[in-house]
């Protein structure tokens, strides 16, 4: 096996690709050299490179982080941003930007309903769906999966009570 010696590899054109902190892998295909080869040129003559380029960086109020690192820090995932900028057809830092703004101006009308916080009537009374659950017996999760399918309507609640039995 032969041992590399760096040869024929542009060291100024290197230090200028490594300083615009494109990946081994775009520098050895814009230099036409292996990427172990721009690795090895690299490390000899201390250009510092980076390692990878899997992670999108964005600037988030003058600080540089990662696509993922951003979204946590503003609340949202990166797979809801992804989807939201990629049907508008903007890059990363322009998606970012935009859709943050577009979650500044976004509101709930109403209230978010959960086993936890619907309250349903039964016999007359009203009780939170969960605690009717318990009372009666049945499932939470199984009840829950089946209000959350019907939009957590009282209707609903009527035709599961008389499905099992319990009205």
């Amino acid at each position: 096996m032969a041992f590399f010696s760096g040869g024929n590899i542009d060291v100024v054109k290197l230090a200028e690709l490594a300083v615009q902190e494109l990946s081994m892998y775009a520098i050895a295909k814009q230099m036409g050299h292996s990427i172990s080869g721009i690795r090895y040129c690299a490390e000899r003559n201390n250009i510092v490179f980076t390692v990878c380029s899997k992670f999108k960086y964005i600037n988030v109020d003058g600080v540089k982080m990662t696509t993922n690192d951003a979204c946590e820090s503003k609340g949202f995932k990166a797979t809801s941003l992804y989807a939201w900028r990629v049907k508008r057809g903007l890059n990363e830092q322009d998606g970012f930007n935009a859709y943050v703004e577009y979650q500044k101006t976004k509101t709930t009308k109403h209230p978010v309903l959960t086993v936890d916080t619907c309250i349903v009537k039964y016999k007359k009374e009203t009780y939170s769906l969960k605690s009717v659950c318990k009372m009666l017996g049945l499932h939470v999760k199984s009840v829950d999966t089946y209000m959350r399918q019907n939009k957590y309507t009282q209707a609903s609640f009527d035709r599961l009570c008389y499905a099992k039995g319990k009205l």
